[in-house]
């Protein structure tokens, strides 16, 4: 499973870019509360290799946006997709769902404390 988020288009701020990606996949309008961190992730996909460079930021859902824990639709190029917000202590732990990309939820869990 990974995050909200996608590609910083050309021209655009990566913080921009989480504004939009939540608007366009979650329908919300978030406040971003500042950057995190920076990630540089190699990984192999379907037999390619691919290479990319992630932004972390802290955001806000806005008042009464729903529940934080549970199923929540997705929009990914105008098709509805299932995903769902999950607790991060149950992240990486046995029979828990793998956040990627790789090394994340240590990230996080380190970041965040």
């Amino acid at each position: 499973m990974r995050p909200p988020g996608g590609e910083v288009e050309f021209g655009e701020r990566a913080e921009d870019a989480v504004r939009r990606e939540f608007r366009e996949e979650l329908g919300a309008d978030v406040s971003v509360l500042g950057q995190i961190g920076v990630m540089e992730n190699l990984f192999l996909h379907e037999g390619a290799r691919g290479h990319e460079v992630v932004f972390l930021f802290l955001v806000a859902l806005p008042d009464g946006y729903g529940p934080c824990f549970g199923p929540v639709p997705v929009r990914e190029e105008g098709v509805v997709l299932g995903g769902e917000w999950v607790a991060l202590e149950g992240v990486g732990r046995s029979g828990g769902p793998v956040l990627l990309p790789e090394g994340l939820a240590g990230f996080l869990t380190g970041s965040l404390e």
